[in-house]
């Protein structure tokens, strides 16, 4: 898939879109605890060894689209710092002869969804969630 001139690279635990339409299954997954940081890679390889289903570009866009989608608690901020959804189910590679990678993500400014991109050659803050879905048994 392309997604604005990059190419995406999916995930075994990749979710499908379908999972949205459950949206008491969407949950956040901390990759670090404290004000630890993790280095984007490092973090990528802790979330393909869990157990959850990675979100990825076409459940970004569709609820950045649709924001009544996204659970309330989404909103919040992780004590006075802005919480950050990355949706690391697909890595985004840049052909720049580099082949930069990195991951979507969303936040709540205070009045609606913004979306960004976090290069995984970075280190992520322990505020950075991975949007995940959770079966429910």
């Amino acid at each position: 898939m392309k997604c604005g001139g990059w190419q995406t690279e999916p995930l075994p635990n990749l979710a499908s879109e379908s999972v949205l339409l459950v949206r008491s299954h969407l949950s956040l997954l901390a990759c670090s605890e404290g004000d630890n940081r993790l280095y984007g890679e490092h973090r990528l390889s802790f979330l393909c060894k869990s157990e959850v289903k990675l979100l990825g570009v076409e459940s970004m866009a569709t609820l950045f689209g649709n924001p009544e989608l996204i659970p309330e608690d989404w909103k919040l901020k992780a004590g006075t710092k802005t919480r950050y959804i990355t949706f690391d189910g697909e890595v985004l590679i840049y052909p720049d002869g580099k082949k930069t990678r990195a991951v979507l993500y969303l936040y709540w400014d205070g009045n609606k969804f913004r979306k960004g991109i976090q290069n995984l050659d970075a280190s992520f803050a322990s505020t950075c969630l991975a949007a995940v879905y959770v079966s429910q048994a």
